[in-house]
Parts: structure tokens; sequence; C-alpha cells
């Protein structure tokens, strides 16, 4: 894998040299893996330093202000790889075909390996009455209809992906994560390619006395495996593809690998795949790490230990998540 790597590099150096690339070389990772290794960051030349290229890229659009992918920007777009990329556009206007010329133009720009989702975690706007079960539902069935349209002329494998809150698979708030999921028997019109999970391993004490931005005192850890069970059975009862969107952990202040471990266990669950213990069901398509800050947390992989506080693009937690990219 590393002697692949650096033979890449060389060729690419050589053709930057000679003017035929202008652009950085595309994701080498995972090239033989079955679940596919990726991230978002806060801050890509940091983690293009630490960890490098992977296989899918992170992001998200709070609205829908770039009509093509060419003109989505760098930091939520990025060539080579794979682009597990959403967008938020009314719900009522996507089900109703209202949006349908907008979209259509959007998604035959895309790569054709793209996963798209509109409003990933509708969960809370759910909640606050911005739209319904059902118009979700119905514009999710459409926006798939979309993609596999253009998929049928040029030959692409796009796929429309379902984004929930862990948590919802697990009734936090008396959510259901059945409420979300599109089929023709609800009357949707459709459904999707997958379903996709935030996972989160809830923060403890983080932020107080001895336990910095990025620390946790390791209370209430939980372990990946249980954390994905219930997503993982989700996906089995409804025969479908799963994955993990954005995945996020805290370095814990008396352990200095205890995150680093977590990651690895994380790859390897998605790989198993078991909706319980003792079942097994398929892997997931990929799994992304949050590097980034989040309202309840900071995430990113930098943060060291020992000492506690301190930063490092050689962190227990980064230099895993380059191992994970770079395993077969």
């Amino acid at each position: 894998m590393a002697t692949r790597r650096r033979g890449s590099a060389l060729m690419l150096a050589a053709l930057i040299a000679i003017g035929l690339v202008a652009m950085p070389g595309v994701a080498s990772a995972s090239a033989t893996s079955v679940t596919k290794i990726g991230a978002w960051s806060r801050d890509w030349t940091w983690f293009d330093a630490a960890v490098g290229p992977v296989d899918v890229y992170r992001g998200y659009d709070s609205g829908f202000h770039y009509p093509t992918w060419q003109q989505v920007p760098r930091s939520l777009a990025h060539p080579g790889g794979m682009n597990d990329y959403s967008f938020q556009l009314p719900p009522s206007a996507v089900a109703s075909g209202a949006d349908d010329a907008i979209l259509n133009t959007f998604i035959a720009s895309t790569p054709k390996n793209i996963v798209l989702t509109n409003y990933h975690e509708p969960e809370q706007e759910i909640e606050k009455g911005l739209f319904t079960f059902a118009q979700f539902r119905a514009a999710e069935a459409r926006l798939h209809m979309l993609v596999q349209a253009q998929n049928a002329i040029d030959g692409g494998t796009r796929k429309v992906s379902v984004v929930l809150m862990i948590s919802t698979f697990t009734g936090f708030k008396g959510r259901n994560a059945e409420n979300y999921w599109p089929t023709v028997a609800k009357g949707d019109g459709g459904t999707v390619d997958l379903i996709s999970a935030d996972v989160y391993a809830a923060p403890h004490a983080t932020g107080t006395a001895g336990v910095p931005i990025g620390y946790t005192d390791g209370v209430n850890w939980k372990d990946p495996a249980v954390l994905m069970r219930s997503a993982i059975k989700f996906a089995q009862q409804h025969a479908t593809d799963w994955a993990v969107s954005e995945l996020g952990y805290l370095e814990d202040v008396n352990n200095p690998t205890r995150k680093a471990d977590a990651l690895t266990a994380a790859v390897a669950a998605a790989i198993a795949g078991k909706p319980t213990a003792k079942t097994t069901y398929r892997p997931a398509l990929w799994i992304s790490y949050w590097d980034s800050e989040g309202g309840r947390a900071d995430w990113e992989l930098r943060y060291n230990n020992p000492p506690v506080p301190s930063t490092s693009a050689t962190s227990n937690a980064a230099v895993a998540w380059r191992n994970l990219v770079n395993a077969p």
C-alpha cells in the first residue's frame, strides 16, 4: 500500500512538472477495503498534512448556494475519492417537483460516484415545524428518482442517503427512525439507497475544571460497536446499505490511547457490521471522522495526551486515523 502510494506520488509530481496536472492528487487510500475511510475537517490544510487523502469527503451546504458542482468551494467538495454531500432545499418544494430543474442541473454536474442527501439530521427541523415527516420522506424519494434518472443517462453510480443522529435509532426524545425512512408503502413514491448515521460518543465534563475543551473525563464512555448497533439493526430490517457520515470521540484525560483505540474499534465495527454481538449483517459502505467543532464539543483529531491540553499533528488519534486510512 505504501509502495503504491509513493509510486503514485512520484508519477503525479512528474505530471505536474510537465504541466499535465494542475490539481492535487486524488485519494488512494483503502484500495481493497469494502468499508471506505473518510472525514470532514474544519482545517483541511492541517488534516491533509497530518492524515493525508481519504476515500470519502464529507461536505454540506446549509442551503442550496451552488447551482453546479463546479461552483462548490473545495472546502466542501474534493477531487478524487467520493463525496458524501448534503444540502438544504425546502422538502415540500423538492417533493412537489418544483425544484426538479435546479436539481437536475446540479446532479448532472456532480461526480458520478457522489452520495447526496437533502437535510441531513432533519430531526430538529421537523420538531420545530419547518416541514413534516411525510414531506421529508417524499423529498428524499424524489431526489432519488432524479439521481437514478441521471445515472441512467451517464452510467453513474450516484446514491441518495437518509442521515440521522445515532440517538434517533434508540428512541431519544421519543424519536423513531422509521418516521424518516421513505417507502412506497408509506405513500412516498419510492425509497433511497442507504441509511447513514452521525455517531458521537456523548461528551462528559468537557470544558470543566481539569477537563479542557477537546477532552473528556471518560465517564459513560461508549464502545463504538455498541453505539452503532441500532443503526445497523435498522439497515438490516430494511435490507439496505448503511454508513457512518460523522464519527466523533473526545480525548480522555485519564487515558492517552483511549480515543485512538476507539477510532480503530469503530472502523473494525463498521467493517464487521454486527447488529447484535452475535449476528452479522453487512459492512458499512464508509465511515468518516468529524474533525471539527460541533455544538456540544470539539472533536478534532489534533488534541494530544500527554500533556493535557496540547495539540499535535502526530497525536495518537491523528496517527490512528492515518493508519486506518492507509490500511488495505
